[in-house]
């Protein structure tokens, strides 16, 4: 691995798997995780698996190009974020 690459452990996790709040490692251990973005929802969740599919079907790409659902989601963020 490169050297640009920082890892959290002496001895990283060697990750194979993911379950709600918890990775899973080689030998079986769960380990609550508490670092990934998935606080929120957990690993595998099904609506998010469901809406990642959806997604990856019409494009996978980020924020470098503008398209239609990045403003779609602008636009429902900021209409969230006025009635609060």
């Amino acid at each position: 691995m490169s050297q640009a690459l920082s890892l959290a452990y002496r001895e990283p996790l060697h990750i194979v798997g993911g379950e709600g709040a918890h990775l899973i490692d080689a030998d079986g251990i769960r380990w609550l995780d508490l670092v990934n973005n998935v606080a929120h929802f957990g690993h595998g969740h099904p609506r998010v698996v469901a809406a990642a599919q959806r997604q990856l079907a019409l494009l996978n790409t980020n924020t470098r190009y503008l398209h239609g659902s990045v403003i779609e989601y602008a636009r429902r963020l900021a209409r969230r974020s006025r009635t609060r």
